[in-house]
């Protein structure tokens, strides 16, 4: 099932997207009300009728880096040996098809595709066994990131490099179906594959994730974990006028102009 959130007619509504991805069906109140769908109002809408909101409206978003095989600070390939991740601003986050504003004055910023948790219950102190009972679903994410201030050589900001207006863009849709343990994430730069792994690579999957961050952090519905990037096959520098696509089997597709 795929869930998205729209606004009509000057309202905001939850639906349920049918399997061509053609219509979407609205449903009563939120999908994160006791973690089921209450009801629904058998209207349904064309998608060129809707427009589509961030598929959840997330207090906080968390950055996982470091995340896949040789995509880590060393050559060995070796992992951390705990998950690395931060918070970041909300303000952030921004939508499939929206436009990414490359800051002035910046000179070397880079796409990263990412599979994205969705939260759906207030989640603290869980264990990695019963970890996945706290996933509402899964999205599509693109990290973008400025390596001019994560890397700054007399002030290297790691956060800040992430955390700028629209740097986050995520899917329209969350898929509950799509098994987080074994899917491919794809990321296209100008149509040509730059990223691709499946996220059984990953040194830390969902569980652990979730369990390590809940160890020290209360997560609650919405908010969403950006699991980490594959390595680079070729170069993900962006500039304006670059088509940045990330693509993730069984949830759906992101897709961003930088301008």
């Amino acid at each position: 099932m795929k869930f998205a959130r729209i606004l009509y007619d000057g309202i905001k509504h939850w639906g349920i997207m049918s399997e061509t991805g053609d219509t979407i069906e609205l449903i009563s109140g939120s999908p994160f009300d006791d973690h089921e769908v209450k009801e629904k109002t058998e209207q349904e809408l064309s998608v060129s009728e809707a427009d589509f909101l961030p598929p959840c409206d997330p207090g906080q978003i968390i950055i996982v880096g470091w995340n896949y095989k040789n995509h880590t600070p060393g050559s060995d390939g070796r992992g951390p040996d705990e998950p690395i991740w931060y918070p970041l601003s909300p303000y952030s986050l921004s939508l499939d098809g929206a436009d990414v504003h490359y800051p002035e004055g910046l000179t070397r910023v880079e796409m990263e595709a990412e599979l994205v948790v969705v939260i759906g219950k207030e989640a603290k102190g869980v264990e990695a066994a019963d970890a996945l009972s706290y996933v509402f679903g899964c999205t599509c994410g693109n990290d973008v990131s400025a390596r001019d201030i994560q890397n700054h050589p007399v002030r290297p900001n790691l956060p800040v490099g992430k955390t700028l207006d629209g740097f986050c863009p995520i899917g329209r849709c969350i898929s509950t179906s799509a098994d987080p343990s074994d899917l491919t994430v794809t990321g296209k730069l100008n149509g040509e594959i730059v990223q691709q792994a499946s996220t059984r690579d990953m040194f830390f999957g969902v569980p652990a994730l979730i369990e390590h961050i809940t160890k020290y952090h209360t997560l609650r519905p919405g908010d969403l974990i950006f699991t980490g990037t594959p390595a680079s096959r070729a170069p993900t520098i962006v500039k304006p006028g670059d088509h940045m696509f990330v693509e993730i089997e069984g949830i759906g597709s992101l897709e961003s102009v930088i301008v």
